[in-house]
């Protein structure tokens, strides 16, 4: 479940408060989380945050030894519907697409450092240091050796640049040079 949590109930917080105070399967109140979430809830949303399916995270938390499987996949439902849970899940998938971009750039930043070093390093080969110049290069942020695909453009076109020049020789000058092909 990367990205989107829906609500599907609009009429489910009585269900939910009941839930928070006394989940199904337990007896007596439980204590709930800063999230407001019970430790089955809580399980839950990591297991679903994770990629599990809400079946088998569900299953994954809560006895269903006793339940038909329509029953397994309504409760989750029901229990991903929670907007505590919902909101649990939504901020545990937006903590590890953040620690994700994180690794990206610590791994890019160490990249970037270790071709520095290597194109530096004199007791490296020559070669290894002119491809680590080279790497260095084609990074986007330096963008040296960048290869770019650039449609031709009429302009580049020689005689129409010829014809270009002419025109703008003759504005400057009032006189028209020669037409030599």
């Amino acid at each position: 479940m990367a990205g989107k949590v829906g609500f599907r109930r609009k009429d489910t917080q009585r269900a939910i408060d009941a839930e928070v105070r006394e989940p199904s399967g337990s007896i007596g109140v439980t204590r709930a989380n800063e999230w407001g979430l019970t430790e089955k809830q809580e399980g839950f949303a990591r297991d679903v945050a994770k990629g599990s399916t809400l079946v088998g995270a569900y299953r994954a938390n809560y006895d269903c030894s006793n339940m038909a499987e329509s029953s397994c996949h309504t409760e989750a439902s029901k229990l991903i519907d929670n907007p505590r849970v919902a909101t649990r899940v939504k901020a545990l998938v937006d903590a590890a697409n953040e620690k994700h971009l994180i690794d990206v750039v610590r791994v890019r930043r160490h990249i970037m450092d270790r071709l520095l070093e290597e194109s530096m390093d004199m007791e490296s080969p020559a070669s290894a240091r002119i491809s680590a110049l080279g790497l260095l290069g084609k990074v986007d942020v330096i963008g040296i050796f960048k290869e770019t695909k650039e449609a031709k453009r009429e302009e580049d076109d020689p005689v129409v640049l010829k014809d270009k020049l002419r025109k703008a020789l003759a504005e400057l000058t009032g006189i028209a040079p020669p037409v030599k092909d």
